[in-house]
């Protein structure tokens, strides 16, 4: 569990930064609030989408498995 809440840390800062140099480049700053919530959100789905990855919940055989039909 440690690693993914780093990894959660680590992805909210990249994002703020990198959606902040963005803004400032098109000179479109925003509160820094703003940057605060989009990273916190960004950082949750990507950590989420991981720790699913990691045991194998969004694998290609599961997501067929949950369309097909159930023969009786």
């Amino acid at each position: 569990m440690k690693k993914y809440i780093l990894k959660v840390l680590f992805f909210s800062v990249a994002y703020m930064v990198f959606s902040a140099l963005l803004d400032i480049i098109f000179h479109e700053l925003k509160p820094m609030t703003d940057y605060l919530v989009q990273g916190v959100l960004f950082a949750i789905l990507v950590v989420v989408l991981k720790y699913l990855d990691d045991k194998g919940w969004n694998s290609w055989e599961r997501i067929g498995n949950l369309f097909k039909k159930q023969s009786k």
